[in-house]
């Protein structure tokens, strides 16, 4: 038995069928307490001032599914029938690229993985793309204008709603706040003496 206290056979694909895996599965996630959907507020009529939506207290659950990458093992039965029915579900769809790996093999199987999102999804408005490893961009590589206009047009996802992250600022902070620790350790045992 895992830590979640879900019992999951060796052989699911055999001995549970989809609905009783996703139940099972949902059962164990957390819930989480919110006072409003965003997007759906948002686009209410439901609001106080022309930017504000009305808060809406409203129990709702925050799944992550976290789907293997296209370097990854091929997923099970199970996983794929999860991630169908958790796609159809979702508000929010974040589908997150490699910088590195843009314009490669890799970039053509994540193609057929977006294409798949797009079908389940009916639209482009819960898709958004995070692009990650920015920082590793050298002299002569894509621009961040230009890997927008690629992920927009290879992926029909809005270039408005494709995002590039940077790991090298929490880097730093993390460096900032462990330099500061270790400052304010020293002075305190400074001023003790």
């Amino acid at each position: 038995m895992d830590t979640t206290g879900v019992l999951l056979p060796a052989t699911l694909d055999q001995q549970l069928d989809g609905d009783d895996i996703l139940a099972k599965l949902s059962d164990s996630i957390p819930r989480l307490e919110v006072l409003y959907k965003p997007l759906r507020a948002a686009s209410s009529s439901n609001t106080t001032d022309s930017s504000l939506p009305l808060v809406h207290s409203e129990s709702c659950q925050l799944l992550l599914v976290d789907t293997p990458g296209p370097n990854e093992a091929s997923a099970s039965n199970v996983l794929h029938h999860v991630m169908h029915h958790e796609l159809a579900k979702a508000d929010i769809v974040l589908v997150t690229f490699n910088y590195t790996t843009l314009n490669t093999d890799t970039d053509n199987d994540i193609a057929k993985k977006i294409d798949n999102i797009h079908k389940v999804k009916g639209n482009n408005d819960a898709i958004y793309a995070l692009v990650n490893k920015v920082d590793q961009r050298r002299s002569g590589d894509m621009t961040e204008e230009e890997v927008r206009s690629h992920i927009a047009m290879r992926y029909k996802i809005p270039e408005n709603r494709i995002f590039e992250l940077k790991a090298i600022h929490a880097l730093r902070a993390r460096r900032f706040l462990a330099d500061f620790e270790k400052i304010s350790t020293c002075l305190k045992k400074t001023l003790k003496r």
